[in-house]
């Protein structure tokens, strides 16, 4: 009776070890799980000041030897939908293979929105002075005053970030990302192989500011400064910036954009290497996805396609006009690509 007694004691602890080893596993699996949580909602308990997200977030995904952060700038415009948000979230992540992002909310009022989906969203509103109360109501119409002004804010952004050494990588949240093999990787070959600063999209004889990167560096923090000295003479942050760069004036002789060819010999030049909008090389279109040009063609998987940036698209409030862009591409089909993830915007559209 002894002996079936110990036995009996034994097989005992044996369950009970398995037991707790068990339950050992279980508190990992969830703290890894909060651990993962905390940092989609906001770092340093629960700090989702934008420089402390973004400080979190650089530790996501990132493969590069640069302190490199993508931003997906969002305000509600007073509207309660974050479709579009959500979606450019998700295909950055998921399709574009970038998990160093976070979004940056440029009102207090909208942070409770973009919480809500379970995003890394920082609270960018301290960085100015009308940061309390609602969301502008008209931040959505085409060249409103609340609109411009949005768009000076995300150039604020992104200076405030580069002031504490980040590369940035600035997109508005109308955006879907093309299946890549990682954006940032695609976006810093190009600037490199052009001995350039950055990267902006060719729109008209100018650029896009709606998506772009640009490196860290002493250089590129003056023309940032350049950039915000335009501010507050009505045109929104594009228009400024083109004005400036191709009028000819003294003072913005240290800009330079090219495209294919840039200049070997920098001196102490900023360089925009520019590159053309997808499917160029049969369409010739800045506007392509307008919503009016007919894409039956359309390859979500093209080398030439990085991402898909509505514009042209008209004034009036345009978030249902780009959504519908979106739709008639059935993009949301779309979840992986069979190609390299390549992206070459010179590549022919046959």
């Amino acid at each position: 009776m002894k002996k079936r007694s110990t036995t009996t004691v034994f097989e005992s602890q044996r369950w009970l070890l398995i037991l707790v080893s068990l339950i050992i596993s279980v508190i990992l699996v969830v703290f890894r799980y909060s651990t993962s949580h905390n940092a989609t909602s906001g770092c340093r308990h629960g700090d989702t000041s934008l420089v402390a997200v973004a400080e979190c977030r650089l530790q996501r995904g990132n493969l590069l030897k640069k302190k490199a952060i993508s931003v997906i700038y969002f305000s509600s415009g007073g509207e309660t939908r974050t479709d579009l948000l959500e979606m450019a979230a998700y295909s950055l992540e998921k399709l574009a293979k970038t998990e160093n992002y976070i979004v940056a909310v440029l009102d207090s009022a909208s942070m409770e929105v973009c919480l809500g989906v379970g995003l890394p969203c920082a609270d960018a509103s301290s960085l100015f002075e009308d940061s309390g109360g609602d969301a502008p109501q008209d931040a959505d119409t085409f060249m409103s005053p609340a609109y411009v002004e949005t768009t000076w804010k995300k150039v604020r952004v992104t200076y405030e970030l580069m002031k504490h050494g980040f590369s940035v990588h600035s997109s508005d949240y109308d955006v879907w990302y093309a299946p890549k093999d990682s954006l940032w990787k695609n976006y810093l070959e190009y600037i490199t192989k052009g001995n350039a600063d950055a990267a902006f999209q060719v729109e008209m004889a100018g650029i896009n500011t709606g998506n772009y990167v640009i490196l860290h560096s002493e250089r590129a923090l003056r023309f940032m400064e350049q950039w915000l000295e335009l501010q507050g003479h009505g045109d929104n942050d594009q228009v400024a910036l083109n004005n400036a760069i191709l009028s000819g004036d003294r003072s913005w002789k240290n800009v330079s954009m090219c495209v294919e060819e840039c200049p070997k010999s920098r001196e102490d030049a900023f360089i925009i290497r520019r590159y053309y909008p997808p499917f160029w090389s049969r369409y010739h279109d800045h506007c392509l996805f307008n919503g009016k040009t007919d894409l039956k063609d359309f390859d979500p998987c093209h080398p030439s396609l990085l991402y898909v940036h509505p514009i042209c698209t008209g004034g009036g409030r345009t978030t249902d006009v780009k959504m519908s862009v979106f739709d008639s591409l059935n993009v949301h089909k779309t979840t992986h690509c069979d190609s390299s993830g390549v992206w070459d915007p010179f590549t022919d559209h046959s």
